[in-house]
């Protein structure tokens, strides 16, 4: 079994770049970004303290300073959002987002290795959140539950976020058991833990073989709801299910785990 972790997202783009799921700005190369606002703006500072040596001495550096970061801060947030939607990491530039939402998105693109003697390491750490399954060892010829990444492990993951959140564990690898956890949600938000339910059949394989599904809410209603979790076609990844039955919403405590 390897130990090397898989990458993250990937990709370039006119503005910069995304390497194991971090954005790259390159301000050194490409116009517009944050990076080169700054320069930009700093160079005209020096300047004025060329040419206005006078002035300067009579407004302290640490005002000059204060008015960079206020334009640098009103030019970033005109100019995120165009950085954002090129990048398509809208999402993950969200502050409004949940720690766990985040949390989650950074663990995009992890997948199953088919094959009992192929696992990824990253997917046995979030099975490892319930010890309870080292003791299963049915269906895996003599494997553990905890040490194959066939292993239905989208509670696993949700409740991985949690803890690396700093918030309760859940009550158990069993995606409907999480209708216990946590505050019950009338209506969804952003991150709210959601339990949902499909008929088991071809378009629930590579997600549940049960039936019941757990991950966190992202958008949609009743018919057509987008979820980031874990196990979805075998993946980290965002997914949309639709004609699924939603069992509930959750929310943790907000309170951090002893």
């Amino acid at each position: 079994m390897s130990g090397r972790r898989k990458p993250g997202p990937a990709g370039a783009t006119k503005h910069g770049h995304v390497k194991d799921g971090t954005l790259c700005l390159q301000p050194s190369q490409l116009p517009g970004v944050v990076g080169q606002r700054v320069q930009e703006l700093w160079s005209n500072l020096e300047h004025e303290a060329d040419g206005l040596a006078h002035a300067v001495l009579e407004t302290p550096i640490s005002h000059r300073l204060a008015m960079l970061n206020r334009d640098v801060l009103d030019w970033t947030e005109v100019h995120m959002p165009e950085i954002a939607g090129d990048l398509h990491l809208s999402g993950a530039l969200n502050p409004a987002e949940p720690e766990w939402v985040r949390i989650a998105r950074r663990e995009a693109g992890e997948k199953r290795e088919p094959g009992f003697d192929k696992n990824n390491p990253r997917i046995l750490q979030y099975l490892a959140t319930f010890p309870e399954l080292k003791k299963d060892k049915s269906g895996f010829k003599g494997l553990s539950a905890a040490d194959v990444d066939e292993t239905p492990w989208c509670a696993c993951f949700v409740n991985w976020c949690l803890l690396k959140a700093g918030l309760r564990a859940g009550p158990s690898p069993t995606a409907k058991s999480w209708l216990s956890y946590g505050e019950k949600l009338e209506e969804p938000r952003l991150g709210a833990i959601t339990i949902l339910h499909h008929t088991p059949g071809k378009s629930t394989s590579g997600t549940t073989s049960s039936g019941n599904h757990v991950a966190f809410y992202l958008s949609g209603g009743e018919s057509r709801i987008t979820l980031l979790g874990g196990n979805q076609s075998h993946s980290v990844c965002e997914k949309t299910f639709k004609g699924w039955d939603i069992l509930g919403y959750r929310w943790p405590e907000t309170k951090t785990r002893k």
